[in-house]
């Protein structure tokens, strides 16, 4: 399954539970000439904002190196979003990689800010 299949897949999860559409969407940080950055499922008043990570474990060493730091990156993002969205949820399609990050990085998370989920999907 492709990432963009699982992002898919998600996002009807999420739409189902919200009972609104979520497309993706482009949100400014700051000026509108600043920073962007597209969010895979967002409401029409940006009050559910979520980004899913269709990312999959292989080694420790990925994870480590690369993976978690992309991971952090989204994190970050969604918790500098403004006030006015009210659930900012961080997917993460794999079992290993949600439980990796939420223990090296849950004692530095806002978890009620940014909720982090393991949402399974298929043979993700």
């Amino acid at each position: 399954m492709t990432p963009k299949e699982i992002e898919e897949i998600v996002r009807k999860i999420l739409e189902k539970r919200f009972n609104r559409p979520l497309p993706e969407m482009e949100i400014h940080f700051g000026r509108d000439d600043g920073f962007c950055h597209k969010f895979d499922c967002v409401s029409d008043t940006s009050e559910i904002v979520c980004e899913v990570k269709a990312c999959r474990f292989t080694t420790e060493k990925a994870y480590k190196t690369t993976q978690r730091w992309r991971i952090l990156a989204d994190y970050f993002l969604l918790e500098k979003l403004p006030a006015m969205t009210k659930v900012r949820i961080l997917v993460l399609s794999d079992k290993t990689i949600h439980h990796l990050f939420i223990q090296d990085f849950g004692a530095l998370l806002d978890l009620e800010k940014v909720r982090v989920e393991h949402i399974p999907v298929g043979a993700a």
